[in-house]
């Protein structure tokens, strides 16, 4: 399933030839996660490099919030969520990471950290503003 906008059609026209791909369109954020909860495993596809606009993905936190296995490739500001994502450099590895977590049946959710919260990304905020 994805859900969402297309921000490449390029590479959602090769993507949609397959026939278990189901794209649902754009959501209305408060939908988001009543579908969230019907996922095996949950991806971060960014492109790496020269497209990448850096920063730091709010779905890598919903995602691990609703308590799912992800997937991301190696994009700029997710390597502090490494505890709870699995982070990948290559396409056979992103399909291979897909693949295990969606056959691996007891995979245990992780909280995470307290230092990932808004409340304590405020704080340093204030702090910085002094």
């Amino acid at each position: 399933m994805i859900i969402g906008q297309i921000l490449d059609k390029n590479i959602y026209k090769k993507i949609k030839k397959n026939s278990n791909v189901k794209y649902l369109g754009d959501k209305h954020y408060s939908e988001y996660p009543n579908y969230i909860k019907s996922f095996n495993v949950c991806i971060i596809p960014f492109n790496v490099g020269k497209k990448e606009h850096g920063g730091d993905t709010i779905k890598a936190y919903e995602y691990i919030a609703a308590g799912k296995p992800v997937v991301s490739t190696k994009i700029t500001g997710i390597f502090q969520l490494r505890d709870h994502i699995e982070i990948v450099e290559k396409n056979e590895e992103f399909s291979n990471n897909i693949r295990q977590l969606v056959e691996n049946k007891s995979y245990k959710q992780t909280k995470i950290s307290t230092k990932h919260t808004w409340a304590h990304k405020t704080n340093l905020f204030l702090e910085i503003l002094g």
